[in-house]
């Protein structure tokens, strides 16, 4: 079995930076806030900079109840588990959502455990905001 090689993704825009393994493919949205990591052509991370108004109208984790307290990057925030549907489809998304200018940052995996995996886990960890 292969080593597990990183790259690091630089969002200068938002201020944030994450790593992320190379197998996977960055999909940039047009606003230039948002991202999406895919693996073999499945959206399996997701990195939203939205308003909460924005984030209800996208189906995302602004509709549900948090599940907890979580630290991202060194702020507080929150979790949230809830169906993110992309049509008639629905991937479960852990969301990890913290406030950054005066707008939401989410951190989402679309996984199918009960917990987040030895890799999400880097990806958490290597979550940083730009000082």
């Amino acid at each position: 079995m292969s080593k597990l090689e990183w790259a690091t993704y630089n969002n200068e825009q938002v201020g944030y930076t994450v790593q992320y393994p190379t197998a996977f493919t960055l999909q940039n949205n047009s606003n230039g806030r948002d991202l999406i990591l895919r693996h073999n052509g499945f959206p399996v991370i997701a990195i939203n900079y939205t308003t909460r108004e924005e984030a209800v109208s996208r189906d995302l984790w602004a509709g549900y109840e948090p599940a907890g307290d979580i630290e991202l990057a060194g702020k507080a925030g929150k979790k949230y588990i809830y169906k993110h549907y992309d049509g008639p489809f629905y991937m479960r998304t852990f969301s990890y959502v913290i406030e950054h200018n005066n707008r939401f940052l989410a951190l989402e995996f679309r996984i199918k455990n009960d917990s987040v995996d030895s890799l999400q886990q880097h990806i958490l960890q290597s979550f940083s905001m730009a000082q």
